[in-house]
């Protein structure tokens, strides 16, 4: 009991610190490279900035040196740089966000050790153990290796959010940095709803922000899906990913509802700065975001536009995103190539005949099996691809297991737009918002459907929908007569949400964590023709946080390209 009460308080600590490390990391760049632009950005989405640039800059050096303690240093340094060099932007920031009534920030508080609590519990997601681990361990020891891909399929998925796994897994996280990873991106959309409640809350005075709203109303459904989705324990990708798209969404709700209000240029091209930037990071921690980034780069293009973003502002815009989005793609295809021989595994674009490629044969059975799991879990591929008999017991798994995540947000976002239209309160270009997760459902019912890979796209229906229905309610009222409606709608729709989701039992007894390293499984040791020794999981196919090289799929052709030495890569060439 003592054990886990230590572990849940250093993760609370941990996060806080991280918070600020990570706006400061924001702050500097926005120095560099905003600041060139002259753009103001918002303070709210700098530790996103922070957080994406991390990212960017990790990609880089893992090309040359191992995510050590050293660069964990590094951004330690640079952190506390950029909060040193803007004291005052930091500490207007920091009033901002306690503005809200005191038992909102002790319900906040609350809310966070609950978090934490989970959090330090082993990773719960399959694919933690099957891989997430597994890369972690290679990250931290070595620079990219070549032809990893060849000694386990699911390592060559080049998810860079796992660099910056890899960076926390230092000191008093060492191994145990699945506790954090998630963690950190999850409190800080926390913080972002406790904002927007707290300005909603305030209506009454400084009028209504549909923005806020959105943001607000963001906060219950984020806590339902980190305690009931795996992720504040598990560092999978498909968390960055879920947020970056509410971030996204809620940044360009600040460009199309405005109210009749002028949104003065530096702010539009601020937003597309940002969603460019954030999307190119959600490409490079998960290639099936490619979707939904273009289409919220584009919508946030045609809507700063229509609101009077004048043509050389654009165009210097798109070179400042070309150059960015550069920094951040061209590293990662190159890390994508070392690793499987593909820039975009599994997509077999832009191969490169390199001897540690994996074979195309491989590559279409991995992406036969992703195809086949999404649609009919458990299944053989041939039941499910070149046929539609997967259609009917799909739609039967996805009404009885994701009636939570999918079908409640869609059918109350699709009431809310219906009443949100009929209403015409809003402007017909607040619509396009919808673009972007409609693309994203579309694109993930034609090549994967498994609601996972859709990320936040269903949540983001329902919360455009109640937002919309909710701003064309009250829109017309004053500020006074819609503050009191506005608060208790916030408090109703909060109190179904966590009441129908959150088990508190569940969520609040520590008995039965387990805070310590990530699991070690038994392995057995197999040798290759060459004499490679590798281990493999004496049962099931996860490796969880073994010793390397471990794969569940072993290969007697696999074979060092330099004997005696695992930095060098693999290869399944005879020599």
């Amino acid at each position: 009991m003592m054990a886990v009460s230590v572990a849940v308080l250093n993760v609370v600590c941990a996060w806080a610190v991280l918070a600020f490390l990570l706006t400061g990391v924001g702050l500097l760049i926005r120095r560099m490279i905003w600041g060139l632009a002259r753009v103001q950005v918002n303070h709210l989405v700098t530790p996103w900035l922070g957080w994406a640039a991390t990212v960017a800059f990790l990609q880089i050096w893992h090309l040359i040196l191992p995510v050590t303690s050293v660069s964990a240093v590094l951004f330690l340094i640079v952190g506390v740089t950029g909060l040193a060099l803007h004291a005052k932007p930091v500490m207007r920031l920091w009033r901002s966000l306690f503005t809200p009534p005191f038992i909102l920030i002790v319900s906040m508080l609350c809310v966070a050790v609950a978090m934490a609590n989970v959090a330090t519990a082993q990773p719960v997601i399959y694919d933690s153990g099957l891989y997430h681990l597994n890369v972690v361990s290679w990250v931290s020891l070595f620079p990219v290796v070549p032809g990893l891909g060849l000694l386990h399929s699911r390592l060559a998925y080049n998810n860079a959010s796992l660099l910056f796994v890899a960076l926390l897994d230092q000191g008093v996280f060492d191994h145990k940095s699945h506790q954090i990873a998630n963690g950190i991106l999850i409190f800080l959309m926390l913080v972002r709803g406790m904002v927007g409640l707290s300005r909603v809350n305030a209506t009454g005075q400084c009028g209504f922000s549909i923005k806020e709203l959105f943001y607000g109303l963001s906060l219950a459904p984020v806590i339902v899906w980190a305690f009931n989705s795996g992720c504040l324990s598990s560092p999978t990708p498909d968390a960055p990913v879920f947020l970056l798209g509410l971030v996204l969404l809620g940044e360009l709700l600040g460009m199309v509802c405005r109210q009749g209000e002028t949104v003065p240029e530096s702010e539009l091209q601020a937003c597309v700065m940002t969603v460019g930037l954030l999307a190119s990071i959600g490409l490079v921690c998960k290639v099936s975001y490619v979707v939904p980034g273009f289409l919220a780069f584009a919508v946030s293009l045609i809507v700063a536009r229509r609101q009077g973003l004048r043509d050389p502002i654009c165009r210097k815009s798109m070179i400042w995103i070309l150059v960015l989005s550069s920094l951040i793609l061209i590293p990662w295809a190159i890390r994508g190539v070392m690793l499987s021989g593909y820039p975009a595994y599994p997509l077999s674009l832009f191969s490169l005949p390199v001897e540690w490629r994996i074979p195309l044969e491989s590559l279409r059975r991995e992406t036969e099996w992703i195809k086949c799991w999404a649609r009919l879990p458990g299944s053989a591929p041939g039941d499910a691809l070149g046929t539609w008999t997967w259609v009917w017991p799909w739609l039967m798994r996805l009404t009885r297991i994701h009636a939570v995540d999918v079908i409640m947000p869609l059918s109350v976002g699709l009431a809310g737009l219906v009443l949100a239209w009929r209403s015409s309160f809003l402007p017909r270009i607040a619509y396009w918002v919808l673009l972007i997760p409609l693309g994203t459902i579309v694109f993930c019912l034609a090549t994967a459907p498994d609601p996972r890979f859709a990320g936040s796209a269903f949540w983001l229906i329902g919360l455009i929908g109640v937002t919309y229905a909710v701003t064309s309610t009250v829109g017309r009222m004053s500020p006074s007569a819609s503050g009191p409606i506005l608060r208790l709608f916030l408090i109703l729709w909060s109190a179904i949400l966590l009441a129908r989701d959150i088990n508190a039992f569940e969520v609040l007894h520590p008995w039965k964590r387990d805070a310590g390293c990530a699991r070690t499984v038994p392995m057995k040791e197999r040798v290759t023709r060459s004499g490679l020794t590798v281990y493999v999981p004496e049962k099931g196919d996860q490796c969880w946080d073994a010793p390397l090289p471990c794969t569940p799929y072993f290969d007697e052709n696999l074979r060092l390209r330099v004997p005696g030495d695992l930095s060098k890569g693999f290869t399944v060439k005879p020599p």
